[in-house]
């Protein structure tokens, strides 16, 4: 059995390094995008099992990445963002995410809906 791969974009290399300590625990394989561009490029080249999607990135927001990544990839993506959630949610879902959590996330249900996605 192969490692599932993640893909984590986000600016923030604080939010990449505590993801990516919480998610290594679980033997995952993981990969970093910092902004829009790097994030459709590693979609490309690694083909991940799933994707971790801040939406405030250089280079095009969130949807953007998702709404290319809709033509590339069936892979789930779950939006992690600090914007408000009430008005980003259904937007998200809309726009592809499985699952929208709130920085910073509950790590215990962000790594149970890992889980149950892969």
């Amino acid at each position: 059995m192969h490692k599932k791969k993640i893909l984590l974009v986000d600016d923030d290399t604080i939010t990449l390094r505590v993801l990516s300590i919480a998610l290594g625990v679980d033997n995952f394989e993981i990969f970093y995008a910092q902004d829009a561009v790097q994030a459709i490029d590693a979609t490309l080249q690694e083909k991940p099992d799933l994707t971790i999607l801040d939406l405030g990135l250089p280079g095009g927001d969130g949807y953007l990445v998702m709404e290319q990544l809709a033509n590339l990839t069936v892979n789930p993506i779950i939006v992690l963002s600090s914007r408000e959630e009430s008005e980003n949610k259904q937007k998200t879902i809309k726009a592809g995410a499985i699952a929208y959590f709130q920085k910073p996330p509950d790590m215990k249900i962000l790594l149970k809906t890992i889980k149950k996605l892969l």
